[in-house]
């Protein structure tokens, strides 16, 4: 569609009688992929067809100026459909996945990402991380929701941890942290319906190498963490 509407614009600047065959053409293309993209009975569709007749007509013939006026209303009407059906096409795409690389000593890019990452969650975050420090409660979730439920699942926790998570579930609801000893690896942020693979644990993370945000499948990465959270010990939960 940002083909058509590029290639429409110039179309502006011509007079009626060498446009015209141009807009018809043009006409013909850009109406078979609209009628590709969207159902007939769509608004988009019905938008299209009426820009078709931009402009005002008489029954005794029109003038040069005239024909010209109507030409490019005509033009401009479908500038305005078209742009009205590129803004619904992009309303229907998922939403853009969301990564990032850092490079050694951009400790707080990271940090700045991932926590906005972790803003993102309005049900259910599950952060994965076999070596966890005290910063995952004081940057990452002490702002969320209380509504949202926080699961932390990692290996084993030293006791400054284990003291904070203590803390932070006696005034947080759906709050838990689980230990899994055999399993754990990879670090992996999960958020709502989103799933986030981190290259370094969040404690060091470029400190002194590079590391990385990359988006995952949630549903494929669920598949293979969910059976681990459920057979995971528990040891803190609100």
């Amino acid at each position: 569609m940002q083909t058509q509407l590029k290639e429409l614009l110039p179309l502006k600047e011509l007079h009626y009688e060498v446009g015209r065959s141009k807009e018809q053409a043009w006409k013909q293309v850009t109406e078979s992929a609209l009628r590709r993209a969207f159902s007939s009975d769509s608004h988009i569709l019905t938008n299209f067809s009426h820009a078709s007749s931009a402009g005002s007509y008489n029954m005794g013939g029109m003038s040069p100026g005239r024909m010209q006026n109507n030409y490019l209303a005509r033009i401009s009407a479908y500038e305005i459909a078209l742009n009205t059906a590129i803004a619904d096409l992009k309303m229907s795409l998922p939403e853009e996945e969301l990564q990032g690389a850092y490079e050694s000593g951009e400790e707080y890019a990271f940090c700045r990402d991932l926590r906005a990452l972790v803003q993102l969650a309005k049900n259910e975050t599950l952060v994965i991380d076999p070596y966890l420090d005290p910063q995952l409660f004081d940057v990452y979730v002490d702002s969320l929701p209380s509504t949202v439920g926080i699961h932390v699942l990692t290996s084993t926790p030293k006791s400054n941890v284990l003291i904070l998570a203590q803390k932070f579930a006696t005034g947080r609801p759906n709050f838990e942290l689980r230990t899994e000893t055999k399993d754990l690896h990879d670090r992996v942020l999960f958020v709502d319906d989103r799933c986030w693979v981190i290259g370094q644990s969040i404690k060091d993370a470029a400190r002194t190498k590079p590391t990385y945000i990359v988006e995952h499948s949630h549903e494929l990465m669920r598949k293979l963490y969910q059976p681990i959270w459920d057979g995971a010990t528990s040891l803190v939960k609100s």
